[in-house]
């Protein structure tokens, strides 16, 4: 997630909605979300931290990001 990912664009009719592919955290930041959503609603007492915790520390490293993200690795 976040190079290459094809995203909807403002459109002047909802009939012929525009796409085009875009990168960066812009682009990431949304499967991130969607997966604190889903560990809170497996673990509905978990604290933030904990989710935080349980996100950071199960991505698969991917030696392309050891330089560009804190963690070295993608959402798992």
């Amino acid at each position: 997630p976040g190079v290459g990912i094809v995203s909807t664009l403002p459109s002047p009719s909802s009939i012929n909605p525009r796409f085009e592919r875009a990168n960066g955290t812009s682009m990431a930041a949304p499967h991130v979300s969607g997966v604190a959503a889903l560990v809170s609603t497996m673990n509905p007492e978990a604290t933030v931290d904990e989710i935080r915790i349980a996100i950071l520390s199960t991505v698969d490293e991917v030696s392309d990001a050891l330089t560009q993200v804190g963690t070295g690795g993608r959402v798992n």
